[in-house]
């Protein structure tokens, strides 16, 4: 699942640029002294600023393709993690095609980062390291989050061969007990075993790849905290990104099948009670981070004072630290109508890939910008608003692939000819034109628009109401 999304292999959030102010305002890093360095900046995913216009893209709601996306390989996970909707989701299930993939990178001329991950585990899809490769190959920097129960020698080898920048390990615990209570059908002898493996390839290999710690905070595991920074220093890990388990399942149109995660959500989160402890905890453990030179991003345990102090990127979530999430927070997901966001602000949404009536500006200030500088596709296709919306019978944007033929007609021939992501020579055929075009056709489209306009007001889309990432909090 997603970072900010509590899934078998959790996505984590982009760090910001240099200079990006308030880039993960909820987290909290604790740089390694100089005595004991970590790896290079250069080893780390950055979040790119927002493309064209960068701190104006937001007065926009058609803004142009994002230079960081975050794709899902595969939507089906081999872990069944207790916070996590990925085995309950109610949209298509899908195996990304690496043909579809390259038709995505295709239509991305301008993407500076990629997260390949979502709900499911990336490991499971039998062409993850092609796809890495093919991007890193482009100069495309290529984070992923792996819960790593699937990690061999050859896939250790890959790791460190293909390209891959950076790579979140999932680890909700320091102990077998904890872990396996958590994520369940996974064995932590054997992560573990299997983080040695990766951290021996990248040694063997003289390899740049930054690999980093994840834990999904709650009140089952706090305690954990400080043994789980010793475990991976221990294990040769120099960082370990915290994220605190919130729920936003709370919306009032929930599906059913989602109340008893939901329900789980609500007893394992941190509540008030229990932020006096966190903060006592959180303390102790920036003192020990620094003693062993490990740097510690820990989670707000207040919500942020206001969303001007959050700054433009406080949707960031999905790259790896980047990343992240995907990059991106320890959320529970869960599902809603496929509509566009309910909302007595938004605009009317037209049929698909139309304008909508109202004028192209969006109102001031959102609180979220995901929906403008970053991209989340599902590896059925989806455009979804975000990483923490997750799947797409809550909220999406569209298909971004080609329909089958007859369900619907090809772009113009003179807005082909005019877009900027037509490739020489362009295909033929009206399916292979569509699929040309389909991901700005989604972004610009009415629905998005739409969703864009309402995260601008005082009554966002239904699915923003209880985010974390909304509220400040992640």
């Amino acid at each position: 699942m997603s970072a900010v999304l509590p899934t078998g292999s959790a996505l984590v959030p982009p760090r910001a640029a240099t200079g990006d102010a308030a880039a993960i305002p909820a987290l909290d890093p604790i740089p390694a002294p100089a005595a004991q360095p970590v790896a290079p900046a250069a080893s780390t995913p950055v979040r790119p600023a927002a493309a064209a216009g960068d701190a104006g893209v937001t007065d926009t709601l058609t803004p142009p393709l994002p230079r960081f996306a975050q794709i899902e390989p595969i939507g089906r996970c081999n872990l069944a993690c207790r916070m996590c909707t990925v085995n309950d989701r109610g949209d298509e299930v899908a195996e990304l095609p690496f043909e579809r993939f390259v038709e995505l990178i295709d239509q991305m001329p301008t993407l500076q980062e990629l997260h390949l991950q979502g709900l499911g585990e990336p490991m499971l899809h039998p062409r993850f390291f092609d796809m890495v490769e093919l991007a890193a190959a482009r100069g495309i920097r290529v984070s992923a989050n792996t819960n790593l129960t699937l990690l061999t020698e050859s896939r250790a080898r890959r790791c460190v061969t293909s390209g891959l920048a950076a790579l979140s390990v999932s680890l909700d615990g320091a102990s077998a007990g904890v872990y396996e209570s958590i994520r369940l059908k996974a064995s932590f002898a054997k992560v573990l075993r299997n983080l040695d493996r990766l951290v021996a390839a990248r040694r063997q290999a003289g390899s740049a790849l930054h690999i980093r710690g994840v834990m999904v905070l709650m009140r089952h595991n706090l305690a954990e905290l400080l043994a789980l920074i010793e475990l991976l220093h221990r294990h040769g890990v120099p960082e370990l990104l915290v994220q605190r388990l919130s729920s936003d399942l709370t919306q009032p149109d929930l599906p059913r099948r989602y109340i008893p995660i939901r329900d789980y959500v609500a007893h394992a989160e941190l509540s008030d009670a229990d932020l006096p402890q966190a903060a006592q905890v959180f303390e102790q453990s920036r003192a020990l981070a620094r003693r062993l030179g490990l740097k510690l991003c820990l989670p707000k345990l207040q919500p942020a004072a206001a969303a001007s102090e959050r700054g433009a990127s406080i949707g960031s979530i999905g790259a790896m630290a980047s990343p992240a999430a995907a990059p991106l927070a320890a959320t529970a997901s869960a599902a809603a109508p496929p509509a566009a966001p309910a909302s007595a602000a938004a605009p009317a949404v037209a049929a698909s890939g139309s304008s909508p009536a109202s004028s192209p500006t969006r109102p001031a200030g959102p609180r979220c910008t995901w929906p403008w500088d970053q991209l989340y596709l599902t590896a059925a296709g989806e455009l979804l608003p975000c990483c923490m919306v997750a799947t797409a019978d809550r909220a999406s944007f569209g298909k971004v692939f080609a329909q089958a033929a007859g369900q619907g007609a090809s772009p113009p021939a003179a807005a082909q000819a005019a877009s900027p992501l037509a490739a020489p020579g362009a295909a033929s055929s009206p399916a292979a034109a569509q699929a040309s075009t389909g991901l700005l056709d989604r972004w610009h489209g009415s629905t998005a628009q739409a969703f864009r306009q309402a995260l601008g007001t005082d009554q966002p889309p239904a699915v923003c109401r209880s985010c974390a990432l909304y509220h400040g909090t992640f």
